[in-house]
């Protein structure tokens, strides 16, 4: 879009004209039009040698911007109130996303039955050594075990999830429902490497340390512009100043904003921590601990290797797709069950989601806070939420726990 004509970007600058000045055309003003101080002094010589000169188009904006005063501060503290709106929201949902990855272990009750099942055929190939009593497994030896093979080159996971799946369906539905968040926070996609060999690329989409950089970067903008803002406060006389009207309300909403941000992700680190804590890990990126739980679940050769019409027909539709899967899925996936097996996929896409424990302490939140009932307060802060493993699944060892390890 064309930008207006200098003496009106002048004008929509002083009034803060968000209508005549859009985000995009104030960035090209900011980047453009706005002169360095060696700029504004060249532009003041010129004026002088050549009054009567036109300037060009380009110096036309920089010379009645430029002598507006603190016009740079004044753009600068504007720009960042128009634009960091769309970053807190895109960093808010990402860190919601990532506590309801990090709440769907804390919060399962399905989980202590497979790491049962892991630490307990553990201990049988152990039988005989001091390694075959273990209370407990290190959390990297989940993705050890593919290389644990018997005589026909199937690694122990294929007997694990054989138990797991087909012996205990209905916890095992549960799981893979419970995880879902983990599940859907990987990026799965089959690619081609330089020689033409399929690959099976796996990323994980919301990654906290990046977010954890980008709220404190956003965070450290705001009170650095803020400072800003109150600094050049005492620069405009008039009392009418739409900046001296509009900015200090605009950076308190703002600061209000990213507080509760930054509160967030505070909240997503302790929690996060308090995760590894209890696998007894001591740091793991949050990419490297999702994607470990997806690889022990969908190992990339299953897919890679299966036959073209599988991969064409369900497996890469299933689980490339950033759809959910159900436990169906899984037994396909797995080899215990035929394609044509499964259960009906509509009624199992159709089915209404469980909602776990903090997404309904959520829910009850953001309802009492929308009604403004008093009486809606103590349902909204029930007890603390369950440490992982407990529930109905309780008795059962969690991972690093005991003083043996298989």
């Amino acid at each position: 879009k064309k930008l207006p004509e200098a003496q009106e970007v002048a004008r929509a600058l002083e009034e803060l004209d968000d209508e005549l000045l859009t985000v995009d055309l104030l960035s090209v003003v900011k980047d453009n039009a706005c002169p360095t101080p060696a700029q504004m002094k060249e532009l003041v010589e010129a004026k002088q040698k050549h009054p009567h000169v036109p300037l060009a188009l380009p110096e036309q904006y920089m010379w009645v911007i430029g002598n507006m005063p603190a016009y740079q501060q004044r753009l600068d503290c504007w720009c960042f109130i128009r634009t960091y709106k769309d970053a807190h929201a895109s960093y808010q949902a990402a860190l919601q996303e990532f506590l309801q990855v990090v709440e769907c272990f804390q919060e399962s009750e399905m989980l202590p039955q497979l790491l049962g099942i892991i630490l307990a055929v553990g201990n049988y190939l152990n039988g005989g050594s001091n390694r075959g009593q273990a209370d407990g497994f290190d959390l990297e030896t989940l993705g050890k075990l593919e290389g644990i093979k018997d005589p026909t080159g199937q690694d122990i996971r294929q007997y694990i999830f054989s138990v797991f799946l087909n012996q205990l369906q209905e916890q095992a539905a549960q799981f893979v429902e419970e995880l879902s968040p983990c599940l859907s926070n990987i990026y799965r996609r089959i690619n081609k490497d330089a020689d033409g060999v399929e690959k099976l690329d796996k990323a994980a989409k919301i990654t906290f340390e990046d977010f954890d950089m980008c709220v404190t970067a956003l965070n450290a903008e705001f009170v650095e512009k803020h400072e800003t803002m109150q600094m050049i406060l005492s620069y405009f006389e008039d009392p009418a100043d739409q900046f001296k009207l509009r900015m200090p309300s605009e950076f308190a909403q703002a600061k209000e904003k990213l507080d509760a941000l930054v509160k967030l992700k505070d909240q997503g680190k302790e929690k996060y921590g308090q995760l590894l804590a209890w696998f007894k890990v001591q740091s793991m990126k949050s990419s490297d601990f999702c994607l470990l739980w997806d690889n022990l679940l969908i190992p990339p050769n299953m897919i890679l290797n299966a036959d073209v019409k599988m991969k064409k027909d369900f497996l890469v539709p299933t689980f490339c797709q950033a759809k959910p899967f159900h436990v169906d899925d899984l037994m396909v996936l797995w080899k215990f069950k035929e394609l044509d097996e499964k259960r009906a996929r509509k009624k199992a896409q159709s089915r209404r989601p469980r909602r776990r424990f903090s997404q309904r302490l959520r829910d009850a939140q953001e309802k009492a806070s929308a009604a403004g009932e008093k009486d809606a307060a103590p349902a909204a802060a029930p007890a603390a939420s369950p440490a992982p493993g407990k529930g109905k699944g309780k008795g059962l060892p969690p991972p690093g726990k005991g003083g043996k390890k298989g």
